[in-house]
């Protein structure tokens, strides 16, 4: 039987979302942010097109009380990514996968190409993903 996904607790449609709506980030031009709202992992995937004003700073270093993986994906050129990760700054190239204990200082910064960054955070249903983001001292 074939039916429509609306309605569906199993497939969702990902909606866009500014990174200024995403504590520590700002929004840049070159980058489409999607995400789920109702899953039990938090799932956001940014859309990354090349640009010149590359790179910007547009995240800063912080951590939360869930462990998260990011996943980078270059389209027909490499993607690079300026990664953080506790006091050591690695470059990323595509494809990569990086994962982030919970508590560990982090941070990645788009700084050339273009695909995607995919981020899932595992959390528990009693807190939001937002309420557990804290700057380092």
């Amino acid at each position: 039987m074939e039916s429509t996904a609306s309605g569906n607790n199993y497939i969702q449609k990902l909606i866009s979302e500014s990174l200024d709506d995403v504590p520590f980030h700002s929004q840049v031009e070159w980058i489409e942010r999607l995400v789920s709202t109702n899953l039990p992992v938090h799932l956001a995937v940014h859309k990354i097109s090349d640009s010149k004003e590359m790179p910007i700073e547009y995240v800063q270093s912080h951590r939360h009380s869930h462990p998260e993986l990011n996943i980078i994906l270059g389209d027909d050129q490499m993607l690079t990514f300026k990664v953080q990760l506790g006091e050591n700054t690695y470059v990323v190239e595509s494809p990569s996968s990086i994962w982030i204990p919970s508590g560990m200082e982090h941070s990645a910064v788009a700084t050339s190409g273009s695909g995607y960054f995919i981020c899932l955070i595992l959390k528990d249903s009693a807190t939001s993903t937002y309420e557990s983001l804290t700057v380092p001292p």
